[in-house]
């Protein structure tokens, strides 16, 4: 088990994808960068992803997410970024990731408006032997003796590079999503070249009000009751999958539910 686990440490990257959530349209940054300021406000999330907690070795992922849109000149500029980490336990591997998000909001008529964006992320994997044991550090009663012989300096941490471009239409109910994600296919292999694949997304989602907000009406009651359905599609090396979803929201809580199909090639 441990000389399979160091050798996908050593070849990452023959499957190597982003992390996906279970609510991935309340993680619209990592979705599409020109969703940044696009409420002409700002906002912020914090995401945790913890798969199989109850086995050895869980992955987990954390996701810090915050943008704005800048008042002037126009509101036409947004920003964001995005920072994640995954987490491996027993071998040590950590990827983090951080981008700078921009995007640019125009309106083309009264009723319907164009975002374009793009990101640039660094990104650093690497993995950490202090969770490892070898064979030369155990006593025939499985007691760990002390340090192991073995010398693991050939995986060095990896950097990389990663450029994501996107654009959204949309209007006051219905938006209608597109974007690509590392562009540049950025190598994340420790000792062989393994690139991190392209991946691709498009997304839409239309809003049914319960209750629209009032401001600027005659009223002052911003309160929003409405239901969104929503659908994506999503593609990256040999894997794609569909999702469709259905948001509900009473401000200021929203509860969500999203179905998945994956698929492999």
């Amino acid at each position: 088990m441990l000389a399979a686990a160091l050798l996908a440490l050593a070849h990452p990257a023959a499957q190597a994808q982003d992390v996906y959530f279970s609510q991935p349209f309340a993680n619209r940054l990592a979705l599409n960068p020109a969703f940044a300021g696009l409420l002409d406000d700002y906002s912020g999330t914090l995401s945790f992803r913890n798969q199989y907690p109850t086995l050895a070795g869980t992955f987990t992922t954390t996701q810090l997410a915050a943008d704005v849109r800048v008042p002037a000149p126009g509101l036409h500029h947004g920003f964001g970024l995005l920072v994640s980490q995954d987490r491996t336990g027993e071998a040590g591997y950590t990827r983090f990731e951080a981008a700078a998000q921009y995007a640019y909001h125009t309106r083309l008529t009264r009723d319907l408006a164009l975002s374009g964006g793009a990101s640039v992320g660094y990104g650093r994997q690497r993995t950490g032997y202090d969770n490892l044991v070898f064979g030369d550090q155990l006593a025939p009663d499985g007691t760990v003796l002390g340090p192991s012989a073995e010398s693991l300096a050939g995986l060095p941490p990896r950097n990389y590079l990663s450029l994501g471009l996107g654009a959204v239409l949309y209007a006051e109910q219905a938006w209608l999503s597109l974007s690509g994600q590392h562009l540049n296919q950025p190598d994340l292999g420790f000792a062989t070249q393994a690139t991190l694949p392209m991946k691709l997304n498009v997304s839409a989602g239309y809003k049914l009000f319960l209750q629209r907000p009032t401001i600027g009406r005659g009223t002052n009651d911003d309160r929003e009751i409405s239901f969104t359905p929503v659908a994506s599609y999503t593609r990256q090396g040999g894997s794609q999958r569909t999702e469709a979803g259905l948001y509900f929201n009473a401000q200021p809580i929203t509860l969500g539910a999203t179905y998945r199909n994956l698929s492999f090639s």
